[in-house]
């Protein structure tokens, strides 16, 4: 079998490209030989960091000097890849792709007609299958036999990181709560989870870890309102280090974040919290460790990609119709 060698390439975000390690893994999945490269942000190179299915991961800062792309470019080039894969289809990658044209280009489509019709006039025209996953596979088909099988996202944590981890949070047992978002409309009520640790907590006695970036106040919220043990380690930790916890935990909570996306690939059970966005922007869980939460029948749901667009009716309803009940009872059937 001939050994292809192939650069993956996706800049950002955590969530993204995460999803792409279902790419990396299909693709040694059905071309073992091959050698995969890939080409991301410095800020989220630790992702990568020990997967199983790459050679070698590139990275670049976010503000990176033109000499610096040159030096990098350069570089890649000299690697003569077979195949360049970009699922980004950023203007970023672009240039990239447009430097090492000699390899032969395969990138994303985005369905963006398809979402301004959905997001604008709340017309669906997605087939059902559609997720992230199928949308990057499609990018690979014509390397992959017909019939081919989506892989799972992964993600490797080594046991001497799991062990650190550990001795930092000095605590046996504990679950991960993830409520921050990159943007304000994904993430849950701060009160409203309070309220769900409490009736954790007198159930199961566990104690709630928070995840979460330096810059985001939820994390801080939450830990003030309630009042039983809690470890808020937002801010204080690496990106690597909150995977490892994530690694180490009982189950993860949260909403539609990248530390979610990260659960799944590291095989944990996971609730989230779903309020305006779904598959066909990208959300959505995969394995049949997780309970997705979503209001029902919420007619202006999805309403952007990410949740970036402020929410235009009197409440956002795809948030505050959610059961905390239904929250609860996920919970309790994940850890009985």
């Amino acid at each position: 079998m001939k050994s292809e060698s192939i650069l993956v390439m996706r800049f950002s975000s955590i969530g993204d490209i995460i999803q792409t390690t279902s790419t990396l893994c299909t693709i040694k999945e059905y071309l073992p030989n091959s050698t995969i490269d890939y080409l991301t942000l410095d800020h989220f190179k630790s992702i990568l960091k020990n997967h199983k299915s790459l050679n070698k991961v590139y990275s670049i800062p976010k503000d990176a000097k033109y000499s610096n792309i040159i030096e990098l470019i350069l570089k890649l080039k000299s690697n003569k890849y077979d195949y360049i894969i970009d699922l980004h289809s950023s203007a970023r990658s672009k240039v990239f792709s447009l430097f090492l044209k000699k390899s032969k280009i395969k990138k994303i489509k985005k369905p963006r007609l398809k979402r301004f019709f959905l997001f604008f006039f709340h017309l669906n025209l997605f087939k059902k299958n559609f997720n992230v996953r199928t949308m990057y596979s499609k990018a690979i088909q014509d390397l992959l036999p017909a019939g081919y099988k989506i892989e799972n996202t992964k993600l490797y944590i080594s046991s001497n990181e799991k062990k650190e981890i550990n001795e930092k949070l000095n605590i046996k047992k504990y679950f991960v709560l993830a409520p921050e978002a990159a943007w304000t409309q994904k993430q849950f009520f701060a009160q409203r989870y309070v309220g769900i640790l409490n009736n954790l907590y007198k159930k199961f006695k566990l104690t709630p870890v928070l995840i979460g970036s330096s810059n985001g106040s939820i994390c801080k919220e939450i830990a003030k309102g309630y009042n039983n043990k809690i470890i808020n380690i937002s801010g204080k930790t690496s990106l690597r280090q909150s995977l490892s916890v994530i690694s180490n935990a009982s189950f993860v909570v949260g909403g539609d974040t990248g530390m979610i996306h990260a659960a799944e690939a590291l095989s944990k059970h996971v609730v989230a919290i779903f309020g305006p966005t779904n598959k066909q922007t990208g959300g959505g869980l995969f394995s049949n460790l997780s309970k997705e939460i979503h209001s029902s029948d919420i007619w202006c749901k999805p309403c952007s990609i990410n949740g970036s667009f402020p929410c235009y009716r009197k409440k956002q309803y795809c948030m505050t119709e959610i059961d905390d009940g239904g929250i609860l009872s996920s919970i309790e059937n994940i850890y009985r």
